[in-house]
Order: C-alpha cells, then sequence, then structure tokens
C-alpha cells in the first residue's frame, strides 16, 4: 500500500513503505526526511530554497513521474522526466533515472553503482552537485562503446547521522544480495556517514570511493575503502605552511568542535603542523563550539572571546553554514576588523553563506580539491569534463557560458564526484578487460581499484587519481582560493600536487 502525502502546494509525494519486500525503498524519518535507495521510483532532490517557479514546477513533474514509475506506466514516466528537464535542465536525479531506464530498455549488459548522498536536510546542496558529477561520469561512460553500460541507484541518508548512514549501507548490502549487476558505492561526502558505513560495506566486500570524507580515521580503515581527497592531516601541513610562511601568523585563535571526526582531526592536524614551524608560534585560544543550527548560537560570544587576545588569523575547523554565522559577527572596525580566517575544503559552498557574512567573505583564505579554472590558470588543456557537464546540463545554451554554477559551470562537489565515480568505472572497465564482463564482481572492483596507483594514475578532472596501499590519493593537487571583491571565488595559488598526470615528476 502506498502513502500519499502532501509536501508543498500541487507537490504530491508517494512513499513506498519500509516492509515492502525489495530494498529498493524509501522511508520517512520523524524529522520528516525521506531516506533509502531509488531506482527511479521515489524523488529525493526535492528542495526549492529560491523559490523559483520552475524548479517547483520540475518537482512536481518528478513526483508524477515517479508515481508512473512505480506502477509500470514507463512511457509516461518518461514524459514527465523530460517536462521535469525543460523546467531544470540541471536536475542530474531526473537525468540519472532516464538514463536508467534507458539503459534497462536496449537490453544490453550493464553494472551497477549506488551514490550514497545526502539529498534532504541542511546539506542537500552536496548531494544535488554529487549527483551532477556521478552523471557526467555515467553519461560519459555508457557513450564511449564500452561492451557494458552502467546503471546507477541513488542513496540518500537524509541529515547523515551515524544512525541513517548505517542503516542504508545495510539496505544497499541487502539489494547487492539480490542484484548481482551492483558492484560498488560511490560516496558519502561526509566523515560522519562515511566511518559510519564503511565496515557495513566492507563485511560485505562492496568497494567504496568518497569523494570528500577527509578525516584521518579514515586511512587504513579498510581494503575496500578509497578517496579521491587526502586526509585531513594533508591540509593541516598546507595551511600551516600557508598561515606561518605567508600570513606570518604567530597568534592563532583556533575554532573546533572535539566532537566532530572531521572537525577535530582537522584542527589537531593543523595545530600539530603550525606549533611546529616556529618557535614563537602560539594558540593563544581555543573555543570549543557544536556543529549544526543548535551550536551556532555559541558562536557569537566565542568570537568575543577570542578576538579579546588579538589573534592574527582565526583558523575555522567547519563547515559554511557555521562559519557563516561567525563572519557575521566580524567587527567591522578596530584592531580585530581584517584579521584572516583560514580553513578548508568545507568552506568552499556557494549557498553556504549569508547575506550578513558577505561583508567579511574577502578575509576568508581556503583550501579545495577542485577548482573549475585550475586548469586555465595553470596553462593546460582542460579534461573533457568541463565540456561535458555544460552540454548535459545546459543543453539548450539557456545560461552563461563558464558562469552560471550548476549549468554551465562545475564546482568542487561535482568535480571530486566525478572522479570518484570515474575510478569505479575504470575499475570496472580494467575487470572486464581481465576476465570478461560476465565475472565482473565486486571483490576484481576492489582488486582493480588498488592497480589505480602511482605507476597506473588516472587522469581526474581534478588532477591525478592514484590510489596508495592506504586507499589515500598520492600526490592530490591542493588549492588556495578566496573571494574576491564581487563575492566570487578565485584562485590564489596551487600549493602542492600534480594535476596533469604527463607533467609531474
Amino acid at each position: 500500500m502506498l502513502a500519499l502525502l502532501a509536501v508543498g502546494a500541487g507537490v504530491w509525494e508517494f512513499v513506498l513503505p519500509l516492509f515492502a519486500p525489495s530494498p529498493i525503498r524509501v522511508e520517512t524519518t520523524p524529522a520528516g526526511e525521506s531516506i533509502g535507495i531509488s531506482d527511479g521510483s521515489f524523488v529525493f532532490d526535492i528542495t526549492n530554497q529560491s523559490n523559483n517557479t520552475h524548479k517547483s514546477n520540475s518537482i512536481y513533474y518528478k513526483n508524477q513521474a515517479a508515481h508512473e514509475f512505480r506502477s509500470e506506466h514507463f512511457a509516461s514516466a518518461k514524459s514527465l522526466w523530460q517536462q521535469a528537464l525543460q523546467e531544470d535542465s540541471g536536475d542530474a536525479e531526473t537525468l540519472i533515472y532516464q538514463e536508467d531506464r534507458r539503459i534497462r530498455e536496449s537490453g544490453k549488459n550493464y553494472i551497477t553503482l549506488v551514490i550514497a548522498t545526502l539529498l534532504t536536510g541542511a546539506n542537500a546542496h552536496v548531494g544535488h552537485d554529487d549527483l551532477q558529477g556521478a552523471y557526467v561520469a555515467q553519461k560519459e561512460f555508457n557513450d564511449s562503446n564500452k561492451p557494458f553500460q552502467v546503471r546507477l541507484l541513488i542513496a540518500n541518508s537524509g541529515s547523515g547521522d551515524e544512525l541513517r548512514a548505517s542503516q542504508i549501507a545495510q539496505q544497499i548490502v541487502q539489494a547487492a544480495s539480490k542484484d548481482k549487476t551492483i558492484v560498488g558505492v560511490m560516496g558519502w561526502p561526509y566523515s560522519k556517514s562515511t566511518l559510519s558505513a564503511v565496515h557495513i560495506l566492507a563485511d560485505a566486500h562492496i568497494p567504496m570511493v568518497s569523494e570528500t570524507a577527509s578525516t584521518d580515521t579514515l586511512t587504513k580503515i579498510s581494503p575496500y575503502f578509497f578517496r579521491v581527497i587526502p586526509p585531513d592531516a594533508s591540509q593541516g601541513k598546507v595551511n600551516a605552511h600557508y598561515v606561518t610562511q605567508l600570513l606570518h601568523a604567530k597568534r592563532v585563535a583556533l575554532f573546533v568542535d572535539p566532537d566532530n571526526a572531521y572537525s577535530s582531526d582537522f584542527a589537531d592536524d593543523f595545530k600539530r603542523q603550525y606549533l611546529a614551524q616556529g618557535n614563537d608560534n602560539n594558540i593563544v585560544a581555543t573555543e570549543r563550539y557544536t556543529i549544526g543550527v543548535q551550536g551556532q548560537a555559541q558562536l557569537s560570544s566565542l568570537l568575543t572571546d577570542a578576538l579579546s587576545y588579538n589573534p592574527d588569523v582565526i583558523y575555522f575547523a567547519g563547515y559554511a553554514s557555521d562559519l557563516s554565522t561567525l563572519l557575521a559577527a566580524l567587527p567591522t572596525s578596530g584592531t580585530n576588523a581584517n584579521v584572516k580566517v583560514v580553513g578548508g575544503e568545507g568552506f568552499y559552498e556557494l549557498s553556504g553563506y549569508t547575506s550578513d557574512a558577505h561583508p567579511h567573505l574577502k578575509q576568508l583564505r581556503f583550501l579545495s580539491y577542485a577548482y573549475p579554472d585550475e586548469w586555465t590558470i595553470a596553462n593546460l588543456t582542460e579534461p573533457h569534463f568541463f565540456q561535458a557537464y555544460g552540454k548535459d546540463f545546459d543543453p539548450l545554451k539557456r545560461h552563461n557560458p563558464r558562469a552560471d554554477y550548476g549549468f554551465t559551470r562545475a564546482d568542487n562537489d561535482a568535480i571530486l564526484s566525478y572522479d570518484a565515480t570515474l575510478a569505479l568505472l575504470t575499475a570496472s572497465s580494467y575487470a572486464s578487460n581481465d576476465i570478461g564482463f560476465e565475472s565482473i564482481n565486486p571483490d576484481q572492483i576492489q582488486q582493480k581499484l588498488k592497480k589505480i596507483n602511482d605507476r597506473n594514475p588516472l587522469q581526474g578532472a581534478s588532477g591525478q587519481i592514484a590510489f596508495g596501499n592506504d586507499g589515500d590519493p598520492i600526490n592530490k593537487p591542493i588549492l588556495l582560493l578566496s573571494f574576491n571583491e564581487k563575492n566570487q571565488i578565485q584562485e590564489k595559488a596551487q600549493l602542492s600536487g600534480c594535476l596533469q598526470i604527463d607533467h609531474c615528476n
């Protein structure tokens, strides 16, 4: 029996109950988030934060398509998907379901990857970008005359708490036990979710490639875990060098959530490296806060305390949504009016900053593992991904070429999720070449991922992809970014790593 839920004016969702026999199912949490795995029978990406009419119409058509899909009215579902894409051409979820259906109707052999991310809750925009990168990789692979195709299932764990991520991981294992085409997982984007899922998947011998999970705890955690960005220790080392050698900071105020794996690792790694680089270096204040909405009320008073120590730099170990609150509270005059705020890839969020924070964005300096202009800045020919991205998400050329994020311009999350998916697809090609398509299984994918190493690197959109024996990437490019006077993100420098594999030592 299907449950009918109203979620907005004119928009309805049909929820498959948890007791459905298929592991491809969705449930609604007490907080109202829909989590589970979808093959097109349900939609997750229905956030309309901009109140955009086209987005609202797209959501309506997507929900109607899901209803038709569940009723096995596939022709109607395809028509509705097309209508949704006419309203929002950047919606990768719809494109994935459409491509998956094409594969099933073609009768061709295929493998299946599960894209595990966050498509509801405060960080739904991250999942939206993850799906974009995964779709570009899927479409590129399927158009390249391989002996098999790739289908994508979409798994959403909502806000990404430990219980939900582990629950979805178990659901993926159930699905893989019934569907032998499932050979790997791309995800999760955040360290906390990844830590909850990694052992569940590894115990089932399902390889996992994360796009952005960076906590040091994941290093060597499992032979079935890989990632395309390095651990926080690498960021800490690079940031410490930047703060001491370029900003010449001797007094740092440190903000950290000690109960969050990403934040605590990021702070500890920086602190250790920073203090080791100069006898006069000092952490003048350590402000402990809680990541998330409940903890944001703390930040104003913690900032007042930190500034009383007159730091040269504020080192903020956290995410853009929390940093936005701190930036809004920065003084506009006096001794600390221009204090620099330094952090990591968590600051690269286009929609993560409120208007109150905008006057202080120019004070930010942060690291990233991908930036859409890095190839042009380095005077190198950019990979095919960047042209394919605009073709896939702006087919009618309605948007400003290379300027509109989400349509013609990819952000870091989309670029890195493409690279993580590309690694899995490359491993599947290696396996097919060696043993034939019929013998591809998750263990074979895991073994071939290990072959993508410093002796046999893969060219990714964000730079070199090469895994060490610990599953961490080797010689990954790390960029320093900032905001300009127009509040646009810009690259200041490439601080380390190999961008184009045939130009590196």
